[in-house]
């Protein structure tokens, strides 16, 4: 669990220290991928990336390991950056946050919710990319792309576990 406190105050340290050239654009140095996700362009942004990290990722480590899930959730931010080239920086650990959304969107649609429970969720979900769609920049093709990689880890994971559980005869 400290580890999710690390992250955040990673986010806050990088907000303090540097300005957006951890940012990545078209025209940035390549390494600039790996460290976006640490970089955020106000202090809005920042606090309300750390308060949806702190409430998604306590969630998630109920089913999977923090030291499994962080890296995992980094690298899919990572990668999905590699799709939304743009002139404008992108920053933000939303990256790392819609692949826990892919992840939860997943569980949801298998467990035993209700109707519900399950329209008032997928509701959220449309509602954070219809407003990430409309922010304009590059930040929707990172958040679909997160959520859609995130969802289809989950998928991997499950369809892992049940084939282990289930007993040839």
């Amino acid at each position: 669990m400290a580890l999710r406190y690390i992250i955040i105050l990673s986010f806050v340290t990088v907000y303090i220290l540097y300005g957006r050239e951890l940012g990545f654009t078209d025209c940035s140095p390549l390494w600039t991928h790996l460290t976006y996700p640490f970089q955020h362009a106000s202090i809005i942004h920042l606090v309300v990336n750390c308060l949806v990290f702190f409430s998604v990722s306590q969630t998630m480590i109920r089913l999977i390991k923090p030291y499994v899930l962080f890296p995992i959730i980094y690298i899919i931010a990572v990668l999905t950056s590699f799709a939304a080239m743009k002139d404008i920086p992108t920053v933000g650990a939303s990256g790392m946050i819609y692949a826990v959304f892919g992840m939860q969107t997943v569980i949801v649609v298998f467990n035993k919710a209700t109707a519900k429970q399950k329209r008032l969720f997928f509701f959220g979900i449309a509602l954070m990319l219809t407003v990430s769609f409309f922010n304009g920049g590059s930040s929707f093709i990172v958040h679909a792309a997160s959520f859609t990689y995130g969802a289809l880890f989950w998928l991997i994971k499950r369809s892992r576990e049940i084939f282990s559980q289930t007993s040839l005869p």
